[in-house]
């Protein structure tokens, strides 16, 4: 009876030094410590409007929602200028695409639209600050389409 509850106990302790032993070794992906710079945070933009305006006439008008991700860091010290230039770049980028011509209807590529952006924002700012653009939606509305327009 006593080798028993003796056997009991070696059984239970094994167990609970061989759980604590489990928990107080490094994993393979946990080793490293992570850089609190490394964090990223994804910024949205407000909704811009780019007029499209092809052979001195304005067809219409895209619309997109917009976002960025960048260093949280740089994001609490920097966030204004960032959603300044991020904005900036991408209607500059939508207003100057010559492939953005929705009376011929084909494809844009829009992820080299992006890196363009995003290039283009990182000189801007002199060192690499956003990391990716991403397009929430992109959307067109025609000339005529467009409400409250004057007449003459």
């Amino acid at each position: 009876m006593i080798r028993m509850l003796l056997l009991g106990l070696v059984v239970v302790i094994a167990t609970l030094g061989g759980s604590y032993a489990a928990m107080q070794i490094p994993h393979g992906g946990t080793t490293a410590k992570e850089d609190p710079h490394e964090k990223s945070e994804v910024v949205k933009i407000d909704p811009i409007s780019v007029p499209v305006v092809r052979a001195g006439k304005i067809q219409g008008y895209v619309i997109g929602r917009f976002a960025f991700s960048a260093p949280a860091a740089e994001v609490r010290k920097d966030k204004d200028t960032l959603i300044l230039l991020a904005s900036e770049a991408i209607f500059m980028a939508v207003y100057r695409e010559e492939e953005l011509d929705f009376s011929a209807l084909k494809i844009v590529e829009v992820d080299k639209m992006m890196e363009r952006i995003l290039a283009k924002v990182n000189v801007r700012m002199g060192r690499p600050m956003i990391t990716q653009v991403f397009v929430e939606s992109l959307n067109f509305l025609a000339h005529d389409a467009v409400r409250c327009q004057q007449t003459k």
